[in-house]
Order: C-alpha cells, then structure tokens, then sequence
C-alpha cells in the first residue's frame, strides 16, 4: 500500500519499499555520535518551542454547534430569494433520487473484473506439531521467520474467580510496567527493547467451534525475538511473572489513569467497536466475559478504582497476588511457537527458566455466569454524532453459519447498508459482522441518525428478498470476499491464526468448507438469508453510543440511559 503514495501521482511506485540503503546506514550510525547529534539539534538546542493549553469545558461542543450552526443557517437563509430558496429543494430532491437511482448494467460492466476460475480453490492449510519435552507440551507452527522466534505463552484464565476478573484484567495491563526485584521499570523497558522485538500480555477469549455458548479464556504472553536473543528473551519473561513488584502506588496510578484514557479515547472516536462489543455482550457468553475485561464494565471499575484509589489500592494489591500464584502454573500453560528447527531448539534448551518459577499446586477452574438480556443502553457521550448498533446470535435462532454470510456482509457493506445509513442517512459508514460463532450485528459510524439507521436495519430483509445481482455483479462480490479471505500474512499473522485455530477447535476441513461455500454463493443463497436478518432485528437487541441530546429525545426505544464520561 505504501507503493501508491507516489505510484498514484505518477512517480516511482518503488520509492516507498526501498529501504535497505536506509536500514544499513542506521546500522552503521549505531557506532557514531548521529543519534546524539540528532538529539542535541532537534531536542536540546531547539529553540522553537509552543505551550498549547487545553481546558475543557462540559457541554461546550454542543453549546457551540447549536447556537453558531442554528445562527449561521438563519443568516444564510434570510439572504437567499424565493427562487434561490426553491433550487436548493430542487437540487436536494434530485440528489436523493440520484442516490436511490442504481447504476446502469452497460455502465458497471465498462469496469474490468476478475474470473472465478482465477482464484484458488483450495485453503491454505494450516497444522500444528506438537513437541513433548518432559511435562511441557510445545506447539511449533513451522514455517521460515527469517530466524525469528514467535513465541506464545498462554496460561488459561479460567482458574480466575468471577469477582477477581477486573482485577486480573488490570493485572495483566500492569504486567511487564512496573518495577521487579532486579530491575526499575524503564530498565526493564530497555531490556525488552534491546533484546525483544516486542512484549506484550493480554486477555483473550475464543469461542469454540463446535459449541458457540463455550469459550476459552487465556492470558496470552506474546513476544518475539532473534533465536540467539532466546536465553535472554526467557529470562527477562521470567523476571516480570516471578518478581513484579506491585509497592509503587504512584506508578500503579499513572498506568491506571493511561488506561482511562485510552478507554475514552475509543468511545470518542470508534464508539461503534464499543457498540457491537456491548450489544454481542448482550446475547454471547464471551462477549459478556470480554466486557468484564476490557469494554464498559471493565471502564466503570477502572474509574471506580481511581475515584477511591487510596482506599481500594490495597485490597486491588492483594488480588494481584492472588492472581499471579491462581495463573501461572505449570498446569495452566500452554507454549506455542512460530519457527523452524533453528528456532525450536534454542526454545527447548531455555524453556526451563519460565517452567521452573511456575508454581505446580493444582488448579481449579470456574465457570462464569451469564444470561441472556436486551439491556438496550443508550451509552451517552460529549459528541454530536452516534454509533448505532443491533443484533443478535442466529445460532441460537437455530440457523448455521455459512460461508456464503460472508458475501452477504460483503453486499451488504457495498449495497444496501452504503446506500441507506451512508448515502441517503449520511452517516460516515456503515458495517455488519458475522462470525462463525453466529453474532450478527449491524452498525454505523459517526451517525446523525438514530431511528431512521434503525429503521434501515429493520428493512434489510426486504432488500434480501427482492435482491436482483447479475451473474457479473455476483462475481464481483465474491472476488471481494475472497480478498478479505485471502488478505497476505506474514509469518506472525500466520502463526497467531493457527494458534486461535487450534484453541477453538477450528480445522482446515472447516476452512475449506467455508471457502467452497463462499466460491459457489448463488443469488439464491443471499435471498435466503431475508429470513435470519429479519428475525435477527426483531429480536430488538441494541446499543447506541454518542450524541446525549438524540438518546435522551429517543429515550423511549431505551431500557436504561447511562452518561458514559461523567
């Protein structure tokens, strides 16, 4: 993609993806002053400088927009004659049936367009070794990393008690930030830079393939590193599980209000990810259990925390101990690496320093309450525009995923959801999702409508019913799905794919049925789905995210009202 920087203007599509002159002068400087005379310029000695102060001010967006908005239009208006006036109506309602006009077949078929027989009918197949060595069992994906190490540690989660989830959530987050017995924390910094590509710790949860009410929960320890940094690599993860200090209630502070903030940050600016999070959480088990985690749930906590830090901050201290004893445990782990021979043996050589400061008591597991309930949330925020998300799971509804749904998601993201909620609503975009597990949800971003999107959503099903696509239009959204299904990984992607395959039980036989079924979609198979979105949307599941003033005019279609930021 960074070719058509340049390539779309006309220069060299090149200029972008040549960098090893570049790499090797870096290299190079590395044993010269350059980096420090850098620094002195550009930091040190710059003498241009500005002090930027924000303060904000509640309501003020709004205050703005109505008043500056409502007057500036008045102005306008009262400028225009009668016959100005009437050309602006003209001009709106010609726009409107332009946008309601589809194209002409002699023009779509001007655009060039791939044949069927072109792709690949075959998956790409995907299997796990699996390496004993004594207790630890090791799941090596085997392919060239360039002597690249993808490592994986993923402890399961579930011997977790349901009241500790948000502290483990916030556990993990700590992890690998604060100080250890041997290190302060920007040393340990330094010596995951100097010696890991990367390092991170994080909750995931999968939903098993054959069971899409069943989950599994993992702590997942990812890193990657050079096969001869592999010692050193398993030492410093070592160090964080073994000896993380949780004594500096500054830094614990410091970490726990970034993380507010990021929180925010997402309901202000992808408000429809916290949508389709929030509303799955309605009819999904581990949907439920990702928002105890990481969604609104976990956020309520987190600022609870935070409002109350030094009365709290001790009992939170103290489930982190827990914790760290319930979850590293030599009976929780499980190891999985992307790599060649080269890769697995400095592995299994160091493997030891991470096995042997994991306690061996036996583990108990819990499971985790859930029932299914339409909360219906208008989650309210300082914005002048709104998310707008529905759905619910069509497994339980008694149909099976196909991946036929696929291209349907593909029609409807191109058709009927562009043309409503975008085109004719005017929102920024409008997506859905259909997952194996059977979710469907429908949702738009940065929306200036509420019941009309929804009203869109609840009238797909007649779209679906009365659907004309030409073999050649069929085709054409095929060859996009397969795009998305056939989208180059590198060797990580890869691996974590195999990794999330063999945790849900997902196989390469699944995978090729998807693919045949995606490959020979029929208008017939699209029309059929009028059903499953019809019943999807009268099950009445929603979320809206965004503009106060709308939720709050619209507060009838709501069972609970809930001012997200205050």
């Amino acid at each position: 993609m960074n070719a058509m920087d340049s390539w779309l203007y006309g220069g060299d599509p090149l200029v972008n993806i040549k960098y090893e002159d570049r790499i090797e002068f870096l290299k190079k400087s590395i044993n010269t002053n350059h980096f420090e005379k850098l620094i002195e310029k550009y930091l040190l000695n710059n003498t241009h400088c500005s002090l930027l102060i924000l303060k904000p001010e509640k309501g003020l967006s709004n205050k703005q927009d109505l008043v500056e908005l409502k007057d500036k239009l008045q102005k306008y208006k009262e400028s225009l004659t009668d016959e100005e006036l009437e050309n602006i109506v003209n001009e709106t309602n010609n726009l409107i049936k332009i946008q309601s006009t589809p194209d002409k077949e002699e023009d779509l078929e001007k655009i060039p367009l791939l044949n069927l027989d072109d792709i690949e009918k075959e998956v790409e197949k995907f299997d796990v070794k699996e390496v004993k060595l004594n207790d630890i069992n090791i799941l090596q994906y085997e392919t060239f990393t360039s002597n690249i190490s993808y490592l994986t540690l993923a402890f399961d989660a579930k011997c977790i008690k349901e009241e500790d989830l948000p502290y483990y959530s916030l556990f993990t987050t700590l992890l690998g930030k604060l100080n250890t017995k041997n290190y302060d924390y920007k040393e340990l910094a330094n010596e995951i830079l100097i010696n890991m590509g990367d390092l991170y710790f994080k909750n995931q949860s999968y939903t098993l393939e054959k069971d899409f009410n069943k989950y599994e929960t993992l702590l997942e320890v990812e890193t990657k590193f050079m096969n001869y940094k592999t010692e050193k690599s398993l030492e410093i993860i070592s160090e964080i599980i073994e000896n993380t200090l949780f004594d500096d209630n500054k830094r614990i502070k410091e970490i726990l209000r970034q993380l507010i903030s990021r929180i925010e940050m997402v309901f202000m600016q992808s408000g429809h990810k916290i949508g389709v999070a929030r509303v799955s959480s309605y009819f999904s088990p581990s949907s439920y259990y990702t928002e105890k985690i990481s969604g609104y749930d976990f956020y309520m906590f987190l600022k609870d925390l935070d409002n109350n830090f030094d009365e709290k901050i001790d009992f939170a201290k103290e489930r982190f101990e827990v914790i760290r004893k319930d979850i590293f445990n030599k009976n929780n782990l499980k190891v999985f690496l992307t790599g060649q021979e080269k890769e697995l043996e400095p592995l299994k050589k160091n493997i030891n320093k991470v096995y042997d400061v994991l306690n061996s008591c036996e583990v108990k597991k819990y499971e985790y309450s859930f029932t299914e309930e339409a909360k219906n949330e208008g989650l309210m925020i300082p914005s002048n525009v709104l998310y707008v998300a529905k759905g619910y799971n069509f497994k339980e509804l008694g149909y099976d995923y196909k991946g036929s749904m696929l291209v349907l998601k593909t029609i409807l993201g191109y058709e009927y959801l562009w043309n409503r909620v975008r085109v004719q609503g005017g929102a920024y975009g409008a997506m859905s999702s259909m997952s194996r597990g059977g979710a469907m949800v429908f949702v738009s971003y940065r929306d200036p409508n509420l019941i009309q999107t929804l009203n869109a959503y609840d009238e797909c099903y007649k779209f679906l019913e009365d659907i004309k696509i030409s073999q050649r239009e069929m085709t054409k959204y095929i060859i996009g799905t397969m795009s998305i299904l056939d989208t180059p990984l590198n060797a990580s992607s890869k691996g974590a794919k195999v990794f999330g395959m063999y945790i849900k039980g997902l196989t390469n036989e699944d995978l090729q049925k998807e693919r045949t079924e995606v490959l020979e979609t029929k208008i017939e198979d699209i029309k059929s789905f009028a059903k499953i979105v019809k019943e999807v949307m009268e099950k009445d599941f929603l979320v809206v995210v965004g503009d106060d003033k709308k939720i709050k005019e619209n507060k009838g279609i709501f069972n609970n009202l809930v001012n997200v930021l205050n």
